[in-house]
């Protein structure tokens, strides 16, 4: 039948919404002048959603490419997280991920709805309302000791299909110190032919610790930076990713990405380049 494949996981968040009393799930403990993730370092539960809309749905049960694509994605977010761990190992941070959503608890939830959750309009308002409304946030940060949380909506778009996702990170909205500010990052499994890669969810995940793009067209940068990061074949991670190996991240991780991500108090492409202040204030 559709939807049983992680039949543990769902029994137990179940169980954990009846055993808990609606005030568990009163409230947003993720707080913050940035969102529900302030920084990465630290420990981030990332919670997976699985989202079904009129047009599209997840039916491992039946379509073995959706079963395909479950595990594939579960992997490039390992990898993805990884990979973070270690870089900002490098500059002295202690960032932790609970991720594994097939096998933790708490971690892995179902959302469907009555519009075409593709469009946006109402993306973000359903997805905030279901979170504060089903997920038990105060467990989740109780039992994991987590500083941060960001949310995985994935959507099972068809390969062939152009629309891109979008994050909604929240470093510089108005929702920010707000029980409303969700790091909310909707997943395409696949578009324009390609499936989503391990950089692309790193890189993601990198903008709801505060990162900021650096290719062309990104308000956070300049176009001296643009051209020097072109002219030098620069592989940061926020300026260009390589979907040629999916499974693997080959991309760098700059002294730019760690100053945006306030692991630094600055760095000398921010001065050279005249790019803005980070998320942090400096």
């Amino acid at each position: 039948m559709k939807k049983e494949f992680p039949a543990r996981l769902l029994s137990l968040l179940l169980a954990v919404m009846i055993l808990c009393p609606a005030a568990a799930f009163a409230g947003n403990p993720f707080v913050s002048p940035r969102g529900s993730c302030n920084s990465i370092n630290g420990t981030t539960v990332i919670i997976t959603i699985f989202v079904d809309d009129p047009y599209h749905n997840w039916d491992w049960g039946t379509r073995s490419e959706d079963a395909v694509s479950y595990f594939r994605l579960r992997s490039r977010l390992e990898t993805a997280c990884n990979w973070l761990t270690k870089q900002a190992a490098r500059y002295g941070a202690k960032a932790k991920f609970y991720w594994d959503w097939h096998n933790l608890d708490y971690l892995y939830n179902w959302y469907t709805s009555s519009h075409n959750m593709r469009d946006y309009t109402y993306t973000y308002s359903e997805l905030r309302d279901y979170i504060r409304d089903k997920i038990p946030l105060q467990a989740i940060k109780t039992f994991y000791n987590a500083d941060n949380a960001i949310f995985l909506a994935l959507y099972n778009q068809d390969i062939n299909e152009t629309a891109r996702g979008v994050s909604f990170p929240l470093d510089f909205s108005a929702y920010a110190d707000s029980e409303n500010a969700y790091e909310i990052l909707w997943i395409m499994d696949e578009d324009n032919g390609l499936t989503t890669s391990a950089a692309g969810l790193a890189h993601e995940i990198m903008h709801c610790c505060g990162a900021v793009d650096f290719y062309q067209g990104s308000s956070y940068t300049t176009d001296a930076y643009v051209k020097h990061l072109t002219k030098i074949r620069s592989k940061d991670i926020m300026f260009s990713i390589d979907y040629s190996d999916p499974d693997h991240i080959g991309e760098s991780f700059t002294d730019a990405d760690a100053y945006y991500l306030g692991l630094l108090s600055s760095c000398p492409d921010k001065r050279t380049y005249g790019l803005p202040d980070n998320a942090f204030g400096r």
